[in-house]
């Protein structure tokens, strides 16, 4: 097991003030940048340079601001939001400012430069964050005894928030550059808006990925379980078009930890079990330090569905007890791409039966992983999105106990000398099991499996 390495990860020339709020052991938090590539190239991870002062080699990151970084969304229902990343560097040696011929680094110092941050306990290296650095802004101190940088990043969505359709490598007619106008040199024909065979949503991402020129290292890409229409996009911006991919699948779309486009289909890994379970009873191995729990949670009630591909293409399911008793909560959506009336009747319907009432709801978890560091920490440090623990709380030490499978819908983490706080938003955990042809126990139609589409 690894102690806290503040001459690798932090600066301790201006941190480190007092004993640590818990005296166990931290691990280790180390940055690395891939300068040398773009950012929809494969990574070129090398460790990032540390300072020498005084011939003393520390650490870049100032710890007494501390790390922060935030990936996912507040529910399942909203849209995933940009993963971001924020620290402050040391940069007494102005290797970092862009504007200094002396640097080792001067031409190299650009906006989205891809960062991670690693953290290794007990032998283990895991991958908290993986962005892109939004700029390179210098602080400067009147006294000129300091200069830091302050580095807030965003992750690959910021990019392709600001991509259309058009290739990576566009083959131009008159060109000065010779190789731009060879078709057999990997260069693709400019179409802004390419047209699209009927496909799986799966396939239909991967297509539109490989189109600019996002290396397949960086995808994480399910087939997908609905089929979509042939279509030529009306969208501007090639992420608004993913996210209707993602949005008529009924799946995910977002950015990993490590910096993968995600595509998940809807159905992507149910099987799977919770990992722990979270509790404030004594003695517990898994304690949470602050929990939000909503009995009876009005914010995700949809009890009207309408899905169509357009206006004048849609299909709506009521439940009308919900209406009488809660009120219209609608959930309206006629931009999507499903290739059959069939899709968006299941489609509605399945949204309909999970949310037209109201239900319990844990909303979000807090951790402190020093208080138990040896079980806790691996587990913050693994916790993804799209991952299922228990959460089980007896408030007061009176009456019932409240249990509930959730499933990790963001996870974010604030990292300084002397703490670790990770923040968990959490959404109900669907734990039904679904009919599957030629499968034991779920092949019968008699037992508790439902019919899913």
């Amino acid at each position: 097991m690894t102690t806290f390495n503040a001459s690798v990860s932090f600066d301790d020339a201006s941190a480190f003030d007092g004993p640590p709020l818990y005296p166990e052991t931290f691990p280790v938090v180390s940055l690395y940048w891939s300068p040398t590539t773009g950012p929809f190239e494969a990574f070129a991870w090398e460790p990032f340079p540390a300072i020498t002062i005084g011939g003393v080699r520390r650490g870049r990151v100032r710890a007494t601001e501390g790390v922060k970084t935030r990936r996912g969304r507040s529910d399942e229902l909203g849209p995933f939001e940009a993963g971001t990343m924020s620290l402050t560097l040391d940069n007494r040696d102005r290797m970092f400012d862009p504007l200094n011929t002396a640097s080792d680094w001067f031409g190299s110092i650009k906006p989205n430069i891809p960062v991670q941050l690693r953290a290794t306990w007990d032998g283990v290296e895991y991958i908290v964050y993986t962005g892109l650095v939004d700029g390179w802004p210098q602080e400067q101190h009147q006294s000129q005894n300091d200069l830091t940088v302050t580095l807030d990043c965003t992750d690959l969505s910021k990019v392709l928030g600001r991509r259309g359709f058009r290739p990576d490598r566009p083959f131009i007619l008159g060109e000065s550059d010779g190789n731009a106008m060879r078709l057999d040199v990997g260069n693709r024909l400019a179409d802004k808006k390419p047209d699209l065979d009927l496909q799986f949503s799966g396939a239909r991402v991967e297509r539109l990925l490989e189109t600019i020129g996002v290396d397949p290292s960086l995808w994480d890409v399910d087939g997908g379980d609905t089929r979509l229409k042939r279509d030529v996009p009306e969208d501007d911006l090639l992420i608004d078009y993913l996210d209707r991919c993602a949005r008529t699948e009924g799946g995910k779309f977002f950015i990993t930890r490590s910096g993968k486009v995600a595509f998940w289909a809807r159905h992507h890994r149910d099987s799977r079990s919770s990992e722990a379970t979270f509790t404030d009873a004594p003695g517990a191995d898994h304690k949470y330090a602050d929990l939000v729990i909503d009995p009876l949670d009005m914010s995700l009630i949809r009890n009207e569905i309408r899905r169509g591909v357009s206006d004048d293409l849609t299909v709506t399911k009521r439940l009308s007890g919900s209406i009488r008793r809660h009120g219209l909560a609608q959930d309206e959506q006629t931009d999507l791409l499903f290739a059959s009336t069939d899709e968006m009747q299941y489609a509605a319907a399945w949204r309909l039966a999970r949310y037209g009432n109201p239900r319990p709801r844990v909303k979000n978890i807090t951790i402190v992983p020093q208080r138990n560091a040896a079980v806790l920490f691996p587990f913050v440090l693994d916790c993804a999105i799209g991952d299922r623990f228990t959460v089980s709380s007896q408030p007061m030490d009176s009456g019932s106990t409240f249990t509930q499978v959730v499933e990790v819908e963001s996870v974010s983490h604030e990292i300084g000398a002397d703490w670790w706080v990770t923040e968990v938003e959490c959404s109900v955990a669907d734990t039904n099991s679904y009919f599957q042809l030629d499968t034991p126990g779920l092949g019968r139609l008699d037992s508790s499996n439902k019919l899913d589409y």
